[in-house]
């Protein structure tokens, strides 16, 4: 567990370094002992990275109509998840303000440039089938873009590691920071 005052790693109740007493909050991780975010603050972190990305959404769509304008900008948002994933220790602008991170799941450590595309794949599986579906004309799509958003936003609540199906994907978690 990381001490919340100097940051020292350690797994002791007292922190080794500056005798803080370390409390836990949530669920702690076996595998890498650090407490796993909850659903809501994962949520609250999506909710403001996508609030900052509505603007640039909007005036996609229009300029650029609905298929074009949705594939620029899932290459807008890889290139605003990933680059904020690598560059800021796991934690985009969201993240930063509910003190949250994303974390390989086996060690805790930061994520591997691989993993940061494949869980934004992941994320956008659904952005995904919705474009093509729209592209053409299909309901069947469009309902397994539904339903794969679905599981995937509500995952993390029954998942003992508290992961959404692109965490499992790409072997990642998010912790409190």
């Amino acid at each position: 567990m990381r001490c919340p005052n100097c940051g020292t790693e350690g797994d002791e109740s007292y922190c080794l370094s500056c005798g803080q007493k370390l409390s836990v909050v949530g669920t702690l991780d076996t595998a890498t002992n650090e407490v796993l975010a909850g659903w809501g603050l994962r949520v609250g972190a999506s909710l403001v990275d996508y609030l900052i990305l509505l603007a640039p959404l909007i005036v996609l769509k229009v300029l650029l109509g609905s298929v074009v304008g949705a594939v620029v900008l899932v290459v807008l948002e890889a290139a605003y998840f990933v680059t904020q994933w690598l560059m800021y220790d796991g934690r985009t602008v969201g993240n930063r303000l509910v003190h949250t991170r994303v974390r390989d799941e086996a060690t805790g450590g930061t994520i591997t440039n691989k993993q940061a595309l494949w869980r934004y794949f992941y994320l956008e599986v659904s952005v995904i089938f919705e474009i093509v579906g729209i592209g053409s004309n299909s309901a069947t799509l469009l309902l397994l873009a539904g339903v794969y958003f679905l599981v995937d936003l509500l995952f993390p609540l029954w998942d003992k590691r508290k992961q959404t199906l692109h965490d499992k994907l790409a072997h990642t978690i998010v912790i409190i920071a």
